[in-house]
């Protein structure tokens, strides 16, 4: 998993028309391919002011695999979003192998302590590979909260062969928001 210079890109757009709220989680550490230099490049391309890292967050990418060689001079995941949105951010996964601050299996229910908790979502590419897809879409939308929580899913579409479990349409996504946003009145496939 990881975001690319256009993923970047994306999700600074993204901010700059609804401004993401704390606190943020991510599925899944995610490898960021780009440097400080050049996200603060993309930011000014979208007249926005990059937020100064504060001391406790890592500027360099913190994935084990990539302590050395060409991808240790790119940012950490938490780096990035600290310097779009200027808020912190916290990483779930299912192992902490990759320093995630949170290991949970999405194929389970969440713990009830996590539940609405979350003014920021974003599925860096992480529902395609849980095989209980339809419970790792409630994990999701029960993270965030209530009432303006934001959800991104940035995933493969329709093509990618033999990555994950799942390749999904868009559709999938724009549909099971519509869902949540009428109500429970609204039967669906998606209700646990």
């Amino acid at each position: 998993m990881g975001l690319s210079k256009s993923i970047i890109a994306f999700l600074i757009r993204e901010h700059k028309r609804s401004p993401f709220h704390s606190p943020a989680l991510l599925l899944g550490k995610q490898h960021v391919y780009a440097t400080m230099r050049e996200v603060r490049s993309l930011m000014r391309e979208h007249h926005l002011d990059p937020h100064p890292l504060p001391s406790g967050i890592q500027e360099l990418t913190d994935m084990p695999d990539w302590a050395y060689g060409q991808q240790s001079r790119f940012i950490s995941d938490r780096a990035l979003l600290w310097t779009i949105a200027g808020i912190d951010m916290k990483a779930l996964d299912c192992s902490a192998y990759e320093h995630a601050d949170y290991a949970h299996d999405l194929n389970l229910p969440l713990p009830e302590m996590w539940s609405g908790r979350f003014g920021l979502v974003i599925d860096g590419g992480t529902c395609e590979h849980v095989f209980n897809v339809k419970n790792s879409f409630h994990c999701v939308a029960e993270l965030a909260q209530p009432n303006g929580g934001q959800v991104i899913h940035i995933t493969q579409a329709s093509n990618w062969l033999d990555h994950g479990f799942f390749q999904f349409s868009p559709t999938v996504f724009y549909d099971r928001s519509e869902e949540r946003r009428v109500g429970k009145e609204c039967k669906s496939r998606w209700s646990p």
